[in-house]
């Protein structure tokens, strides 16, 4: 994970450029750094000033006093690249470049490698070109040309638009909103989206982040970074979409970059919205914890026509429940005479506190409701802060999510009284609508996120080794599959159709239609239908499925299962019900997405993929005249921005003690409270062995570092066993964190201290040094204190070689790793 401490905690700052004349960028940057308030050493640099803002300013670089922790490059862009150069030589390990990069904003370009080759050589993380800079209210920090600075608070802003960062923060300023951190990305800096992510999981001060981006660089990273974060804080996603280079045309199909980015969002337990209100709407939802609500919201309002607009915003997607007979019969003598005990529940125009007060707590001691909003209108007789009072009091009692609409405005001390009981208060019915919304959509983005697929049937790519075949016919079908690809791979044809497609569809189950509409199988087929599924490759996140049916389209990320494709299934099936000849369930096209995702995890080879239509026979999607593109691919290359569960790596072990373990990959969301178990049974001294540091409670961020892992180049395995109420036990981890070029990877491993010499240790190291080894990893290091002498025993024992500094506490043990290991 990358370090970014002496960029986004620095103690000292050097301003490269600084200015003397006002308005001009180096003028503003020492501006801002000296009106925040920011406590650390401030040196400008200028060759000709002598003073700026009664700041000394030094000559150069190389006349600075000492090495600052950061440096703000605000020099055109012709000297940018000399200035990093005497900033590397000077040891400085972190940089803003704020000029715009004349090459353009594409990546790669000259002036953006020239700057990376120097910071490359140096070591340094840098932002930019074009970033805005970065600020810390809580340190009174602003390391930017933008002039507000919001008060300090528990959010996080991450934005590659520096334009519309400087936006947010004014809007952000008039709500009240505090951050933490604030970081403007750039255009192409080696500290990245995913970087940002990384480091914000573990910073205690940020409990929720807003993200802002227009492109993403590495598709798997980010789902990696993304989704560790996303299942410890709540993470809201501004998408401005940038569109992609154009490819070139061979007629393989395309699938919309910015449907894929949206898709990847919601596997990544983000959530998504469109516009910087609605942002700040979610957040203050978010803001508060209340990270999941159900489909059940109850609306009670002085005023019909308020509630009846927020149900007409939710009555296609979440229609307000419907109250049962028993809670009906409580709110009946509450009301006017005339007003039926019906959701929405109209209190009528002279309802005081204590109306308010009985219809709420009617609703929500009946369980009859997951949230509860509730609408405030003028007309009420009782005073605002009597109401306000009385929904934070059945706030806390009840423990539901309550929201509060107060039309005509509210007043200093009803915001003051709902935000202490974590009530969301909003002006308008639309936006507490829309806010719902978000939450429940964010509800169904953290059940995604838990969704983990399993590896399909056939693991390996068009040459592997491990088919995994059960019967003959399996194995004639797998078995000629690969042949179709491998010699279109070798004779350099990318298209396959008629036969060859038919026949690598086959491999999954998707048995195709023969000329005269028949199928392969003997099973009759009733009616075609205007089903369409192709697969496309997106320059971010790889192998992307599109789903449609006229107007209904869906994007799906590889690795599927069931209740991942379930909902797009359902709304195909509801439009096919609209459009074709026959129904169809929302069950076989749920299969056929997942076998058409099983198909992209286990060939590689495939790139693209067109069915233009499939015919039903009553129990089975078969796919018509189906098309594939495929090319060679290159073992170690990424090609699935999510990884399968690799269910074939769990095996079970037998202790020296006689209990039996299971070894199996890390699941987060499952996982994360074992692990804090795990902690809680681990001695501080070997907590201190483990981390090199004392470890005091279960720190959130060390839960997130031990619980990241992506199925590839992040691994984690645990060994589990049950307790005498058939729970399960967590005892110990190992995890892997591997190179992109496999020339190695680190290894750290974790047991609970009354395991010492149980053979746990042993049997976790083997596990990961065969995965390492079958994956091609050409050596597993690790770093251990000299005083562990019972890992550097068994790293011994395991044949690993040790080297160490005699100024160092640490040894490097390192094994070299072959197939033999496997």
């Amino acid at each position: 994970m990358i370090d970014l401490k002496a960029l986004l905690q620095p103690r000292s700052v050097a301003v490269i450029g600084a200015s003397a004349r006002p308005g001009v960028l180096g003028h503003r940057v020492i501006e801002n750094l000296h009106r925040a308030g920011f406590t650390g050493a401030v040196l400008p640099v200028h060759p000709r000033h002598p003073t700026v803002l009664r700041i000394h300013c030094h000559r150069s670089v190389e006349a600075l006093p000492f090495t600052p922790d950061l440096a703000i490059v605000c020099t055109p862009a012709e000297h940018v690249v000399e200035q990093m150069q005497l900033l590397g030589a000077k040891g400085v390990l972190a940089a803003i470049v704020m000029a715009h990069d004349p090459d353009g904003e594409a990546a790669g370009t000259p002036f953006k490698l020239a700057i990376e080759q120097v910071a490359k050589r140096h070591g340094m993380r840098w932002l930019g070109p074009r970033s805005a800079g970065m600020q810390l209210p809580r340190t009174g920090l602003n390391a930017s040309w933008m002039e507000s600075m919001p008060p300090a608070g528990k959010l996080a802003l991450v934005s590659q638009s520096s334009s519309l960062a400087a936006s947010v923060l004014g809007l952000a300023a008039a709500r009240q909103i505090g951050f933490s951190t604030v970081v403007t990305l750039g255009d192409g800096g080696n500290v990245d989206e995913s970087d940002a992510l990384d480091y914000l999981a573990t910073d205690g001060r940020t409990q929720g982040v807003l993200l802002c981006l227009n492109k993403i660089s590495d598709g798997a990273r980010f789902m990696a970074s993304a989704r560790a974060l996303a299942r410890l804080k709540p993470v809201v996603v501004l998408w401005a979409d940038t569109p992609c280079e154009p490819v070139p045309d061979d007629g393989a199909p395309m699938v919309d970059h910015a449907r894929v980015c949206r898709a990847a969002f919601d596997r990544a337990g983000l959530l998504r919205v469109d516009d910087i209100g609605t942002w700040f709407d979610a957040v203050e939802m978010l803001g508060y914890g209340q990270r999941h609500v159900g489909d059940r919201l109850a609306i009670v309002s002085n005023g019909m026509g308020p509630a009846l607009l927020v149900r007409s915003m939710l009555e296609k997607r979440h229609p307000p429940v419907v109250f049962g007979e028993h809670v009906k019969a409580e709110l009946a003598p509450l009301l006017p005479k005339g007003i039926a005990p019906a959701n929405p529940l109209n209190l009528g125009v002279d309802a005081g506190v204590a109306r308010y007060e009985a219809a709420m707590n009617a609703v929500v001691k009946n369980d009859a409701a997951d949230a509860l909003l509730v609408i405030v209108t003028p007309c009420r007789p009782a005073g605002s802060d009597d109401i306000a009072t009385a929904i934070a009091k059945v706030a806390r009692s009840s423990g539901r999510t309550v929201m509060a609409c107060w039309l005509g405005g509210a007043s200093d001390k009803v915001h003051a009284t709902l935000a202490a009981a974590e009530v969301s208060l909003f002006d308008t019915p639309d936006l507490a609508a829309n806010a719902y919304l978000h939450m429940v959509r964010f509800g169904r983005g953290q059940d995604a996120l838990k969704q983990i697929p399993d590896q399909c049937s056939f693991k390996s790519s068009l040459l592997g080794r491990d088919l995994g075949l059960s019967d003959e016919a399996e194995s004639v079908e797998y078995l000629r599959a690969y042949g179709e690809i491998s010699g279109a791979v070798m004779l350099d044809q990318p298209e396959l159709a008629g036969a060859q497609a038919q026949a690598v569809l086959a491999a999954v189950g998707l048995q195709g239609v023969a000329p005269g509409n028949q199928p392969a199988t003997d099973a009759p087929i009733h009616q075609l239908i205007p089903l369409k599924i192709k697969v496309a490759d997106d320059p971010a996140f790889g192998r992307a499925i599109e789903a449609s049916v006229g107007s209904q389209m869906w994007t799906l990320l590889p690795a599927l299962n069931t209740e991942l494709t379930m909902e797009a299934a359902r709304a195909l099936s509801s439009e096919l019900a609209l459009v074709a000849p026959c129904a169809v369930t929302a069950g076989a096209v749920a299969k056929a997405l997942m076998q058409v995702a099983d198909l992209l995890v286990g060939l590689p080879e495939i790139v693209g993929i067109d069915i233009p239509g499939f015919a039903w026979n009553g129990n089975e999607l078969h796919p018509s005249a189906p098309r594939l593109w495929v090319q060679a691919h290159l073992r170690g290359q990424r090609h699935l921005a999510l990884q399968p569960y690799p269910r074939e790596t769990e095996e079970k072990i037998v202790l020296r003690d006689g209990r039996v373990a299971l070894i199996r990959p890390l699941r987060p969301s499952e996982d994360i409270p074992l692990l804090a178990e795990l902690l809680a049974n681990v001695a501080g001294e070997d907590l201190f062995l483990r981390f090199s540091k004392v470890i005091q409670g279960i720190p959130p961020e060390l839960l997130a570092k031990m619980a990241r892992v992506d199925y590839d180049r992040e691994m984690g395995f645990v060994a589990l066993t049950e307790n005498a109420q058939g729970q399960p036990v967590l005892l110990g981890v190992v995890d892997a964190f591997v190179m992109p070029d496999h020339s190695e990877a680190e290894f750290s491993i974790l047991l609970r201290s009354d395991l010492k010499r149980s053979g746990l240790g042993s049997a976790l190291m083997k596990k990961i040094i065969s995965y390492c080894a079958a994956r091609d990893i050409r050596s597993l290091v690790g770093l251990i204190l000299k005083n562990n002498h019972g890992m550097r025993g068994l790293a011994s024992h395991l044949g690993f070689s040790s080297t160490s500094d005699p100024d160092d506490d640490m040894v490097t043990v390192t094994l070299p790793l072959t197939k033999a290991d496997n």
